[in-house]
């Protein structure tokens, strides 16, 4: 058996008990562990809102062979224990499963387990009594899987904020920003025109001064946004690259589409990153100069005072920060699968090859390019929403507001009641993966 910290972080009830040693069956033969598993495709309108599938949580298949059938019992016992130090100190429990004795195909019987995504578990299958549950087979060997983290978020969130910094007084006064510190003007570079069905998830229509069929599909960078399994998990930090495969949807009696484009990024990749900037300006934002003008022309970086000269200030470069990533792509129209998984790098040691992993589940979008589409955006109603958000939320916030998140998926939600409540729901869960 593998060497594992750690010694579970529950104490069993179902079948605490077993029979005496000489009177117990054999040992359940666990045949394996499978942790890859793949959702149900997202609608746009689903990715738009950050619906994720029914089945959240790490999920994990465990497949063992049925006792010989001369041996009669009625149930089941399934035990998954988490293994690691983390999972300990986070006080995950065991998850504990009971099914009917029911044998599949090649004696074999396969049953699926909702864990926590990222962890390590041990598996033990016993076979169990009548009445009060007494384990009738011997102690199995144990086997041990790691779940997958979630699947990413689709979406882009991009705000290049301006800050006023107007003080009185004297002028050679470094800025001080502070939440009270005015907000000027709230700029984004996603790529919405308020003549084209585009969102902060997929253009599905070429932006005017792209080639045609140019498309970009968008996903939140989930040391940021989440899932929070990215952040605090046994695989945490293990994210390296993501893969996005697009697959034309099957037709007719096909079984799989065609692979119509794909693509490794690496995380850490500046080309892929879609970056939020904070400004700041002293005095007014006003237009100076021929033609539109970006904050970098007109503001700096905040002011410091020079470490060396006390009477002195440096100009610092604008603070910059990713939210989230674009991946760019030449398609034609028509309905396509875009596929996300996460993976990690790994290099032998002894002959170099690389490989990628999977340590996530994918993320499926299904949608059709070249259509309109009902959630978007009008540039105005875009630059708007953001300022909106940046008004109401700050870093040092113990807990975000719940509209912080309905604003910016769908600015006109108290129009509708239904959709009003879904968001708030909504909220309430994108705030607990960033606590």
């Amino acid at each position: 058996m593998a060497s594992h910290t750690g010694a579970g972080v529950s104490s069993f009830v179902i079948g605490s008990e077993s029979c005496p040693e000489s009177l117990r069956f054999p040992a359940v033969s666990i045949k394996e562990l499978i942790v890859d598993w793949s959702p149900a495709p997202l609608t746009l309108g689903d990715a738009s809102l950050f619906d994720l599938p029914k089945t959240e949580t790490g999920r994990m298949t465990v497949v063992f062979h049925d006792l010989d059938a001369r041996y009669e019992f009625p149930y089941y016992l399934v035990i998954a224990t988490p293994y690691s130090e983390l999972a300990e100190a986070e006080e995950i429990p065991a998850v504990q499963s009971v099914l009917d004795r029911k044998s599949g195909a090649n004696g074999l019987v396969a049953h699926d387990l909702n864990l926590e995504p990222g962890y390590e578990y041990g598996v033990e299958v016993y076979a169990l009594a009548w009445g009060q549950g007494v384990r009738l087979s011997a102690p199995p060997e144990v086997k041990y899987a790691t779940t997958l983290l979630s699947p990413v978020f689709f979406g882009a969130y991009q705000a290049n904020v301006v800050f006023g910094c107007d003080q009185p007084g004297d002028p050679a006064q470094a800025c001080e920003i502070t939440p009270r510190t005015p907000n000027l003007a709230v700029l984004t570079d996603l790529p919405l025109q308020g003549v084209l069905p585009n969102n902060h998830v997929l253009v599905t229509v070429s932006e005017p001064d792209d080639s045609p069929n140019t498309r970009r599909i968008y996903f939140l960078d989930p040391s940021v946004f989440g899932p929070g399994d990215y952040v605090r998990s046994d695989r945490a930090s293990q994210d390296t690259h993501v893969e996005l495969t697009v697959r034309t949807v099957p037709d007719g009696d096909q079984e799989t589409g065609r692979i119509a484009y794909r693509q490794r990024i690496g995380l850490e990749t500046e080309a892929n990153g879609v970056i939020s900037a904070q400004y700041y300006c002293r005095g007014v934002l006003t237009g100076q100069g021929e033609g539109p003008q970006r904050p970098e022309d007109i503001c700096f970086g905040p002011l410091m005072p020079d470490s060396g000269r006390s009477d002195t200030l440096v100009q610092h470069n604008p603070e910059r920060f990713r939210t989230s990533y674009a991946i760019e792509m030449g398609l034609p129209e028509g309905l396509y699968d875009f596929e996300l998984v996460v993976q990690m790098k790994e290099e032998d040691e002894d002959t170099g090859d690389v490989t990628y992993k999977d340590v996530s589940a994918p993320a499926i979008l299904r949608a059709h390019l070249g259509r309109p589409y009902i959630f978007s955006y009008t540039a105005e109603e875009y630059l708007q929403l953001l300022s909106d958000i940046e008004e109401e939320f700050r870093s040092d916030d113990e807990e975000l507001e719940l509209n912080y998140w309905t604003k910016l998926l769908f600015p006109n939600f108290e129009r509708e009641e239904a959709l009003r409540h879904a968001l708030e729901d909504l909220s309430i869960k994108l705030n607990s993966q960033l606590e």
